[in-house]
């Protein structure tokens, strides 16, 4: 077995991850989950706050989005295992100032995604999918953001 999914079998699986979102009548995106685990988190020792808090109260349910992030998590699991990707980079060694970077970046876009209430995945799969303009542009705008943020703070080997 290869090291990757051939992308067309991937792109084709998430076209039909797509289709099945829209028949169970929500588009994808994750960022929702992350509400919804800090809300079940906050019902587990607070339940009165959350029954006061009418944003709590709605995510602190386990809904389709929640499993689905679940599922990626294991599904990422698996891949690693199944196609040997496990062990990660070994060349690479990782620093305490990479690693603080990186969750810095990765709570910076979730707290963008949930003060624009939808996320970059939701956005690109959902939108593009629907042939949304603004979501086209905003699919582009984060492509070269992303490459102008590789080439500023990128790795200097």
């Amino acid at each position: 077995m290869g090291r990757y999914l051939h992308w067309f079998i991937a792109g084709v699986a998430i076209g039909l991850l797509n289709i099945l979102s829209y028949a169970v009548k929500k588009p994808l995106g994750v960022s929702t989950s992350f509400v919804t685990a800090g809300a079940i988190g906050v019902r587990a020792i607070d339940k009165p706050l959350v029954d006061k808090n009418p944003y709590l109260k709605e995510h602190a349910k386990v809904d389709y989005q929640f499993i689905l992030v679940v599922a990626m998590a294991l599904g990422g699991l698996v891949s690693s295992r199944l196609f040997g990707r496990s062990a990660g980079n070994p060349g690479r060694t990782r620093s305490i100032a990479g690693i603080i970077r990186q969750l810095a970046g990765g709570f910076l876009m979730l707290f963008g995604a949930r003060i624009g209430k939808g996320c970059t995945s939701g956005n690109i799969l959902s939108g593009d999918a629907q042939m949304s303009l603004g979501s086209m542009l905003f699919s582009l705008a984060t492509f070269v953001a992303g490459a102008l943020t590789l080439l500023v703070f990128g790795d200097r080997r």
